[in-house]
């Protein structure tokens, strides 16, 4: 599941996979964090990812939906303690595993999910060429654009 405020970015995300369930956050995150659960259901797998906040709500929330055995990621920049059930935490035997950038072999195991077409890309980014010509036109775009939209300034070679 995706949570977030901006309905474009949640509906794009939705887009990318008919499995990503998304979640628009709003009212007070206390309640929200509590009705999330029955939102979602159960996940082997949270990835908590989120900026820099300063309640724990949201994470507390997304570690509540981690299955029996599964593993969240804190991996965001969430500037508060968290509360936890310790018991919960002991008999469902979740991981918790905090992750600081990414290991040295992320790179090429992400590069295996785009290429068994588990990371269609063609579906999460809009990404627009530009020559060196257009290098005005790719400054103004890069500007405009936000979320999984790119402008990339391709050099060409010359013969």
């Amino acid at each position: 599941f995706a949570i977030g405020r901006n309905d474009t970015a949640l509906k794009q995300l939705a887009a990318m996979d008919s499995r990503v369930v998304t979640v628009k956050s709003e009212g007070k995150l206390e309640d929200f964090s509590k009705g999330l659960k029955d939102s979602v259901g159960y996940v082997d797998l949270y990835i908590d990812a989120l900026g820099a906040v300063k309640n724990g709500f949201l994470t507390e929330a997304g570690i509540g939906c981690v299955k029996g055995n599964g593993t969240c990621v804190i991996c965001g920049g969430v500037q508060a303690d968290l509360k936890l059930n310790y018991s919960t935490l002991l008999w469902s035997q979740v991981t918790i595993r905090g992750s600081y950038m990414y290991s040295k072999t992320a790179p090429n195991e992400l590069m295996n999910l785009i290429d068994a077409g588990l990371l269609p890309l063609d579906k999460w980014f809009k990404i627009g060429d530009f020559t060196l010509d257009d290098v005005a036109e790719a400054i103004a775009k890069a500007a405009e654009w936000k979320g999984s939209k790119y402008a990339i300034l391709a050099i060409a070679e010359h013969s």
